[in-house]
């Protein structure tokens, strides 16, 4: 296991990249795991009470759970529900704004602009994000096939591409509509820190994000929220199945379906 100084040395680095990027009139894109409820823990033991937006299809089994989530921390949620005729119009505008309809960016982008259009909408200056967690903490499911030299490059390739490809698509977003977006594990103390963590303290026992698991049980987050093993954001608020669901009814594959729409 992560020593306890290593713990609490990221905690350290965490809570002071979030006290950089929590002022103003600043919410949360909040999804209900780990990454983004670690933000809003410290954001409170900051003295600091941020809106939660979430945002997912209409009848998603992962909306209950965010809404859940949301209510441990007794801070204003506002959950964007987004119905499926509405959907092709969300889909052709995250397309059009990132210049990209592949559907791994529309499924990941229509969440992501709903929650920050909602922002906008509120008036508020900036939103803070969970973005980077999962690159430089070992968070996606397919690391863990991976081992050795093998995984050591996936982890630094992703966390290079992070910077260059997520992150240029979700400012994008942002900027559409009229909100800064900071995320704090995109710190430079954060991202050097991370890159001193062995492997070994990033996955273990077939369990990502380890170290950072470990941050949130001495921050005193519930177990079920730092424990907890979660879908990616275009398959936990339904979006990608529901944008399947639409190829198939006029018989296409689903990229092929996103560039008609554009």
């Amino acid at each position: 296991m992560p020593t306890e100084d290593l713990v609490e040395d990221l905690d350290r680095a965490l809570l002071e990249a979030v006290e950089k990027a929590a002022v103003g009139e600043f919410g949360v894109l909040f999804s209900g795991g780990l990454d983004s409820s670690l933000i809003v823990k410290y954001c409170m033991d900051l003295g600091r009470r941020p809106v939660l937006y979430s945002a997912g299809m209409a009848g998603s089994g992962e909306l209950r759970h965010v809404r859940e989530a949301g209510s441990a921390f007794g801070l204003e949620h506002r959950v964007v529900v987004i119905a499926m005729e509405d959907l092709p119009g969300l889909a052709g505008k995250v397309a059009a704004i990132t210049g990209d309809p592949s559907p791994m960016t529309v499924g990941i982008g229509v969440p992501l602009y709903a929650a920050m259009k909602r922002a906008g909408e509120d008036g508020l200056d900036c939103v803070l994000c969970g973005q980077g967690a999962d690159e430089l903490f070992g968070g996606y499911h397919r690391y863990k096939a991976m081992e050795g030299a093998v995984l050591e490059e996936a982890l630094r390739r992703d966390a290079e591409a992070v910077y260059r490809r997520d992150l240029q698509r979700d400012l994008a977003l942002a900027e559409a509509c009229s909100v800064r977006l900071k995320a704090p594990y995109l710190d430079p103390a954060v991202a050097e820190l991370a890159g001193s963590i062995p492997v070994s303290w990033k996955l273990r026992g077939g369990r990502g994000k380890v170290i950072l698991r470990e941050v949130g049980r001495l921050r005193g987050l519930p177990e079920a929220i730092y424990d907890r093993k979660k879908k990616a954001v275009q398959y936990s608020s339904g979006v990608d199945r529901a944008l399947r669901k639409l190829a198939r009814r006029e018989g296409r594959p689903l990229g092929e379906y996103l560039r008609a729409i554009v």
